[in-house]
C-alpha cells in the first residue's frame, strides 16, 4: 500500500485564504499580508513537493518491504541452519561412539594378528630348534660310535696282548660289529 500525499491541502490553503479576507473586510489589514504570504507559500510548496515526496515516500516503503523480506528470509535460513545444527548435535555422540567402536575393532584385529604372526614365528623358531638339536644328536650317536669303536678296538688290542682265546676273539668281533652297524 502506497501512502498518498493528501490533495486537500491545496483546499485548506485556500480554507486559510478565506478567513484571512474575512479579516481584512473587518479592518486588520496588518496580518492579513502575512497570512495571505504564507497561504501562497504553503500552496506553492505542496504544488512542487508533492511528486518528489511521494516518490521518496513510495521508495523508502518498498526499499523497507524489500529489506523486510530479505530478513524473513534471512531468519528462515538461519532457522534451517539452526535446525540441522541440533540434529548434528544429537547425532554426534552416537557418530562417536561408532567411530570408538571401530577403532577398538580395528585395535583388536591388528592385536590378533600380532599375535598370529608372533605364534608363526615362534613356531618357526622351535622347529628350527628341533632340526638343529635332531643334527646335533645325530652328530654325537656318530661320535659316541666312533668312540666305542675306537675304545672297542682298543680294548680288543689290550686282550689280545694279554692273551685271548679264539672264543673270546670272536665274541669280542661280534660286539663290535653290533656296535659299529647303523640302528
Amino acid at each position: 500500500m502506497r501512502p498518498r500525499i493528501p490533495t486537500g491541502l491545496t483546499g485548506a490553503g485556500l480554507g486559510l485564504l478565506i478567513p484571512a479576507m474575512a479579516l481584512a473586510a473587518e479592518g486588520e489589514s496588518s496580518n492579513i499580508p502575512k497570512l495571505v504570504n504564507f497561504t501562497i507559500l504553503v500552496v506553492i510548496l505542496v504544488m512542487a513537493l508533492r511528486k518528489p515526496l511521494a516518490n521518496y515516500l513510495n521508495a523508502r516503503a518498498d526499499a523497507i518491504r524489500d529489506q523486510l523480506t530479505q530478513a524473513r528470509a534471512d531468519r528462515r535460513k538461519a532457522e534451517a541452519t539452526a535446525a540441522a545444527a541440533e540434529r548434528r548435535a544429537a547425532t554426534i555422540d552416537e557418530e562417536v561412539e561408532t567411530v570408538r567402536a571401530r577403532i577398538a575393532d580395528a585395535a583388536q584385529a591388528e592385536g590378533q594378528r600380532i599375535v598370529a604372526a608372533a605364534q608363526a614365528q615362534a613356531d618357526k623358531i622351535t622347529q628350527s630348534a628341533e632340526t638343529e638339536v635332531e643334527a646335533a644328536v645325530r652328530a654325537a650317536e656318530r661320535r659316541l660310535a666312533a668312540g666305542a669303536a675306537q675304545a672297542a678296538v682298543r680294548l680288543a688290542r689290550i686282550r689280545l696282548e694279554t692273551g685271548m682265546s679264539d672264543e673270546d676273539h670272536e665274541r669280542l668281533l661280534e660286539t663290535g660289529i653290533r656296535a659299529i652297524r647303523p640302528r
